[in-house]
């Protein structure tokens, strides 16, 4: 996952999202905007590790609102099972 957001997106030669930290869960997470513009503005968060992989999305909002709010979210949505629950 990490390389996939960190490659170049080609229309721009720009990152498509930043990494940054994936909260006390551990894994990797990148957040980036999907669309440009003040009325469309759609941003996007990602996470993946051993266990588990999920994207949340926050519509009409900025990367910057994302990244912020993007490790209490996880925390609330990611329900963790002991192996036995599988």
């Amino acid at each position: 996952m990490r390389r996939a957001y960190d490659a170049p997106h080609p229309p721009t030669k720009e990152r498509c999202a930043r990494t940054g930290p994936a909260g006390p869960r551990g894994g990797y997470a990148a957040c980036g905007q999907v669309n440009s513009g003040e009325h469309n503005a759609t941003a996007v968060c990602a996470w993946t590790d051993e266990d588990s992989v999920g994207t949340l999305l926050w519509y009409g909002s900025a990367a910057a609102t994302a990244r912020a709010e993007f490790i209490a979210l996880r925390g609330e949505v990611e329900v963790v099972k002991p192996v036995s629950e599988w």
